[in-house]
C-alpha cells in the first residue's frame, strides 16, 4: 500500500468546452455547491482559442475585449464540471468528449491517462508499475491516437514508435484535455482513433492573480524497504500594465516508489518428446520481483502580449523529465535446453498432455535454471516551445504558429546473469543430472514450477555459467514546424465563417544501440558473481501477493551490479567495456536516422441553417504530403557465421557479421482527407450530429525502419520496411442526445470505421550458419474494420430534498466490435484489433454539499488482445484479462483557500493479468503475465492564495 500527503483530486467524469473552462480558470468563486442549471459562462479573448478551438472556428463576440475583464460568475464543483460539460456537448458541432481542470493546477487525478479513461470510449495501457500510460480510443491501437499539445503535434519519448505517453506529462499545468472524436479537416492528420489535444494554462486565460502550492509525501508504509519521497508543485499567474501583459510560471517534483511483483511465461512453441508430438510447450516460466523508483521533474511557463486590442501574442514553453530506475530479483526454469529446443530424444521426461496438445506438466533432465537482475536507469525527457500571434481585423482573424518540440529517451541497464543448466547429463555445480519444468494448474492465472530438491535456487553457491550484460538505448524526435490560419467571418447568411491554413514540419529522429557481454571463463572465480550478493527484503517472498498453487521458490537473493564493478573494474564502466574478456555486440540495427517532413493544406467552411429544425456544422477538405528519408547500416543477414557461440539462454554474442555499409533509402505518400461535421437541433432539449471523414495515420517508425535486427537467442529477424503507406480509414458517426433536466443528459452514440491497408506482420523463415530463424517484416496486409456503440447517462439528483440533494451519478459504457482481415499471402489470419475491448464500463456516485464532496468510481474493461504475435512467434496470441478498479475520494473546504481530502487508486488491489491461447487453435487459455502493483492511497491539502 502506498500512502502520499499531496494536492491531487478526482472529479467527475465530464467534457467542458473551451470557453468555459478558460471562464472558469478566470472567473470568480461561483454559486455555492448545490447550486445546478446555471449555464457556463461563455467570455473568452480570442487569443486564447488555439486554431482548432472546439467550435470549429466560430468568432467570439468577445473576441476584442479587455483579458482583465473576462471574469465571469461560474458554478464550481462537481455540479459546476457537469453544467459545462453539458454546455459543450449542446453547443458542438463536431463530437467532442473532453476534462478540464476544476481551478487553476487543480486537475482531475495525477496522472492525464487515468483521466482521459474515465470518457466513453477510452481505454488506456498501463506501465509496469500500474500507472496510465498510452491511450486507445473506440479500441483502436494506441497508434492510431494522436497527441497534440494547443492543438499541434506532440513528439514521442518512446523509441521508434508514434504512441505518446501521457504519464510523463505533469497534469497541474493543463487546463483541458480534449478527445476529438469525429476529424476537421483543421486537425493535424494522425488519428484514426481520435486526436487528444492537451491545452495549457496561460495567464489571460487564468485573467487575474493566482497562487497555488501543493506539497505531498508519499510512500509505502508496510512494505520491505519502504521510504517516503516528494511532490512538490508551485504555480504563479498574474495579468500586468491594464491586462497587456501576463505570465505564468510553475514546477513540479513528483517523486514515487513502487513494489511489483510478476509471473512472465515465454509463448508456446513446438515441440516433440522422444518421437512422440508435436505438442505445445513454454520455452521458458519466471517469477520477478521488482523495486522502482520514477522521479518526474516538470518546469512550465506561458508569457502572454497584447500590444494592440487586436493583437495578442503567446510563449508557452514546457520541460519535463523523467528519471525511472528499475532493479528486478527474477528467476527462471528452461525446460528444454538450449533454449527453445524443437525436441528431446533421452531418458527421464516426465510429462502430461491436454486435449489441445499442450503440455500441462513438463519435467525434463535437459534444462537450465536462470537468475538475473536486471539492474535500469530510463532518463526520457520532453521540451515544447510554440509562439503563437493572433489578430482580429474586422471580419478577419489571423494566426501564426510555430513550434519547437523534442522528446528523448536514454534507457540504461546492466544485468548479471547466472545460469545452471544439464550439460553433457549433467550441471557444472553438482556433477550430477539435473531435472526441472512447470506445471500448469487449471483455472489458475499463473504456473508453478517443477524444481529438482537436489538444487538450492536460493544458493547462489550452486550457479555456474555466470555472465554480465550491459545495454545503452538512446533515441531522439524533433519536431519544427510552422502553421499559419486564416478565417473569414460573415455576419448573415448560410455561411457562418470560413477557415482555411498550411503547415510546414520536418521531423528528424535518431536511434542507437550498444550492447556489452562479459562471459566468466570455466574455473574463473576471481570474478564470480557470488561476490557481489546481497538479500535485500525487496527481493524476497516471490509473488508473496498470490495464494494460489504452485511451487515457487520461498527466497531470491540479488547481485548488486554497482558492487560487482567497484570490485573489479574500479566502478568504470569504461573498464568493463574495454577489458578483453568483454564482446561488444555488433548489430547494423544498432544505429539509424531519419527525417519526415510534411506539408499540409486545408480549406472549412462552417455553416448553419436557421429553419425549423436548426442545423449547424463544418465541411473541408485537408492535404497531407508526407516524405521519409532513412540513414541506416545494412549487411547480408545470409553470410552471418556462429564459429563458437553457444546457441541458448546465454545468447550468441560471439556472431560474426559480414561487412556493412551505410544505406539511403525514402519513401512518400500522399492523401486528401475530406470531413463533414453537422449537428440538428430536434427540439430544444435534444441535439441530433451526424460526422463523415476520411483519417489516415501514419506508419509506425520502427515498422518502417529499413534494418534487420536479430535475436539470436530467440531464432528471430526481425525487418522494417520504408514503403510502407499510410493506415486510412472511412469514418461514419451519428449520436443523440437529450437533455431532459438541469445538470443532466442521456446520450447514445454509433460509429463505424473502414481501414484499409492496415499494416500486418508478415512472416517466413530463413536458414542462417544451420540454424532456423523465424523473419517478420510489416506489410500493407489487408483491410478491417471498428465499429460499436456509446452510451452516456449523468444526472444530479438536486431535486431530492435536503441533505440528499447532493447525490448524483454518471454511467457510461461502450460496446463494440472489430477485426482485420486475413492475408493469406503473408501468413496473416483475420484477429480482433489488438487494445480492442468489446465491453467498457464506467460508473460514479457523488456526493456534494456543506463543503463536502465525495466520489467512487468503477471502472471496467473486458478482455481484449494485447499481442497477437506473443515475440514474434507465429503460435501464441497474449491476451489481457477483463479487469475491474476502483478509486474513491473524499474532500472537505475549511475555508475557501484550504482544502483536504483523501484519495484511494486501485482500492480492491486488483493484479493485470494476462493469458496465452494458440493462434489458429482452441479458445483454451492458459497463464500469461501476472502483474501486482498494489493500492495507492493520498492524503493530502490544497494551499490556494
Amino acid at each position: 500500500m502506498s500512502i502520499a500527503l499531496g494536492l491531487s483530486f478526482l472529479m467527475p467524469l465530464e467534457a467542458v468546452s473551451a470557453q468555459s473552462v478558460q471562464a472558469a480558470n478566470a472567473g470568480t468563486q461561483g454559486a455555492a455547491a448545490g447550486t445546478t442549471g446555471a449555464p457556463a459562462a461563455q467570455s473568452k479573448n480570442a487569443s486564447e482559442a488555439p486554431k482548432n478551438s472546439s467550435n470549429g472556428g466560430k468568432k467570439n463576440a468577445n473576441s476584442k475585449g479587455n483579458p482583465t475583464e473576462l471574469s465571469a460568475v461560474t458554478v464550481t464543483g462537481i455540479l459546476g464540471s457537469i453544467d459545462r460539460t453539458i454546455d459543450v456537448k449542446r453547443e458542438e458541432t463536431a463530437i467532442v468528449d473532453a476534462i478540464s481542470a476544476e481551478d487553476v493546477g487543480k486537475f482531475p487525478d495525477t496522472n492525464l491517462a487515468e483521466s482521459l479513461q474515465h470518457i466513453t470510449g477510452v481505454e488506456i495501457t498501463r506501465d509496469n508499475n500500474g500507472e496510465g500510460q498510452y491511450v486507445t480510443v473506440r479500441g483502436l491501437p494506441t497508434d492510431f491516437t494522436l497527441a497534440t499539445f494547443n492543438g499541434l503535434s506532440a513528439t514521442s519519448v518512446d523509441l521508434g514508435v508514434r504512441t505518446f505517453d501521457y504519464n510523463l506529462v505533469s497534469p497541474d499545468f493543463v487546463s483541458t484535455l480534449k478527445v476529438y472524436k469525429t476529424s476537421r479537416a483543421d486537425l493535424d492528420e494522425g488519428g484514426i482513433g481520435a486526436n487528444v489535444d492537451m491545452e495549457t494554462v496561460t495567464p489571460f486565460g487564468i485573467g487575474k492573480e493566482s497562487a497555488t502550492i501543493t506539497a505531498k509525501g508519499q510512500g509505502s508504509p508496510g512494505e520491505p524497504d519502504n521510504r517516503y519521497y516528494p511532490n512538490l508543485t508551485g504555480l504563479f499567474s498574474d495579468v500586468f500594465d491594464g491586462g497587456k501583459f501576463g505570465a505564468t510560471f510553475g514546477f513540479d517534483w513528483n517523486k514515487r516508489a513502487f513494489l511489483n511483483q510478476s509471473s512472465d511465461p515465454s509463448p508456446f512453441y513446438g515441440v516433440t518428446l522422444n518421437g512422440k508430438g508435436p505438442y505445445y510447450a513454454y520455452s521458458e516460466t519466471g517469477y520477478s520481483n521488482m523495486e522502482s523508483k520514477v522521479d518526474t521533474r516538470t518546469v512550465y511557463t506561458s508569457l502572454q502580449w497584447k500590444p494592440l486590442d487586436s493583437t495578442t501574442a503567446t510563449l508557452t514553453g514546457f520541460y519535463a523529465h523523467r528519471d525511472s530506475f528499475y532493479v528486478t530479483a527474477d528467476n527462471g526454469v528452461v525446460p528444454l535446453e538450449p533454449f527453445g529446443a524443437p525436441s528431446y530424444n533421452g531418458p527421464g521426461a516426465s510429462y502430461a498432455v491436454d486435449q489441445n496438445g499442450v503440455l500441462s506438466r513438463l519435467s525434463v533432465p535437459v534444462v537450465a535454471y536462470t537468475f538475473y537482475n536486471t539492474y535500469s536507469d530510463d532518463r526520457a525527457t520532453m521540451k515544447n516551445l510554440r509562439l503563437n500571434v493572433d489578430t482580429n481585423v474586422g471580419s478577419w482573424e489571423f494566426s501564426e504558429t510555430a513550434q519547437y518540440s523534442k522528446s528523448g529517451d536514454t534507457l540504461e541497464w546492466m544485468r548479471p546473469l547466472l545460469i545452471n543448466s544439464t550439460v553433457g547429463g549433467q550441471t557444472p555445480t553438482t556433477g550430477s543430472p539435473v531435472y526441472g519444468g512447470y506445471q500448469i494448474y487449471p483455472g489458475a492465472p499463473i504456473q508453478g514450477y517443477v524444481l529438482d530438491p537436489s538444487f538450492n535456487v536460493s544458493d547462489p553457491s550452486q550457479w555456474a555459467n555466470q555472465q554480465f550484460k550491459d545495454v545503452t538505448e538512446t533515441g531522439n524526435d524533433t519536431i519544427k514546424s510552422l502553421q499559419f490560419d486564416v478565417t473569414r467571418y460573415f455576419d448573415d447568411g448560410i455561411l457562418d465563417s470560413i477557415k482555411f491554413g498550411a503547415k510546414a514540419y520536418d521531423r528528424p529522429r535518431s536511434y542507437d544501440y550498444n550492447y556489452w557481454t562479459y562471459a566468466f571463463q570455466p574455473g574463473q572465480t576471481s570474478d564470480s558473481l557470488a561476490t557481489a550478493v546481497q538479500s535485500p527484503s525487496w527481493a524476497t517472498n516471490v509473488l508473496s501477493g498470490y495464494s494460489g498453487p504452485g511451487t515457487r521458490p520461498s527466497q531470491l537473493f540479488f547481485i548488486n551490479p554497482n558492487l560487482w564493478l567497484n570490485q573489479y573494474f574500479g566502478g568504470s564502466l569504461n573498464n568493463f567495456r574495454s577489458n578483453p574478456q568483454t564482446v561488444y555486440y555488433n548489430n547494423p540495427g544498432n544505429n539509424w536516422d531519419m527525417v519526415e517532413r510534411g506539408r499540409d493544406a486545408y480549406a472549412m467552411a462552417n455553416f448553419k441553417f436557421d429553419g425549423s429544425v436548426p442545423i449547424s456544422g463544418n465541411v473541408g477538405l485537408r492535404y497531407v504530403n508526407t516524405f521519409e528519408e532513412f540513414l541506416y547500416d545494412s549487411y547480408n543477414i545470409a553470410d552471418i557465421t556462429f564459429p563458437s557461440c553457444h546457441i541458448g539462454i546465454a545468447g550468441c554474442e560471439g556472431a560474426i557479421f559480414p561487412p556493412i555499409s551505410r544505406q539511403d533509402t525514402r519513401g512518400a505518400s500522399h492523401v486528401l482527407l475530406p470531413s463533414l461535421n453537422a449537428s440538428a437541433d430536434l427540439t430544444d432539449n435534444m441535439v441530433l450530429r451526424f460526422g463523415a471523414s476520411k483519417t489516415i495515420s501514419l506508419p509506425t517508425i520502427d515498422s518502417m525502419v529499413p534494418v534487420p535486427t536479430i535475436t539470436v537467442d530467440s531464432f528471430q529477424i526481425a525487418e522494417g520496411n520504408a514503403n510502407l503507406k499510410p493506415f486510412s480509414s472511412i469514418n461514419y458517426d451519428l449520436s443523440w442526445e437529450w437533455y431532459f433536466r438541469p445538470s443532466s443528459v442521456l446520450s447514445l452514440a454509433g460509429y463505424d470505421k473502414q481501414i484499409h491497408g492496415f499494416i500486418q506482420q508478415g512472416s517466413t523463415t530463413q536458414n542462417i550458419g544451420g540454424y532456423t530463424f523465424y523473419v517478420t517484416y510489416p506489410v500493407n496486409a489487408s483491410d478491417g474494420y471498428v465499429r460499436g456503440l456509446e452510451a452516456d447517462y449523468k444526472q444530479a439528483l438536486d431535486f431530492l430534498p435536503s441533505f440528499w440533494s447532493g447525490l448524483g451519478f454518471e454511467i457510461n459504457g461502450t460496446i463494440s466490435d472489430g477485426q482485420t482481415d486475413a492475408a493469406p499471402q503473408y501468413n496473416v489470419i483475420a484477429t480482433q484489433f489488438p487494445g480492442l475491448s468489446k465491453k467498457i464500463f464506467n460508473a460514479t456516485v457523488f456526493y456534494e454539499k456543506y463543503g463536502f464532496s465525495g466520489m467512487m468510481t468503477l471502472n471496467h474493461r473486458s478482455q481484449y488482445v494485447f499481442d497477437p504475435n506473443l515475440w514474434g512467434y507465429n503460435t501464441t496470441e497474449q491476451i489481457a484479462n477483463g479487469r475491474n478498479q476502483v478509486d474513491m475520494h473524499l474532500q472537505y473546504a475549511f475555508t475557501p483557500h484550504l482544502t483536504v481530502f483523501v484519495d484511494s487508486k486501485n482500492l480492491l488491489n486488483t493484479p493485470i493479468v494476462y493469458s496465452e491461447k494458440l493462434r489458429n487453435g482452441p479458445s483454451t487459455e492458459y497463464p500469461g503475465e501476472w502483474l501486482l502493483n498494489g493500492r495507492t492511497v493520498m492524503l493530502g491539502a490544497t494551499l490556494k492564495f
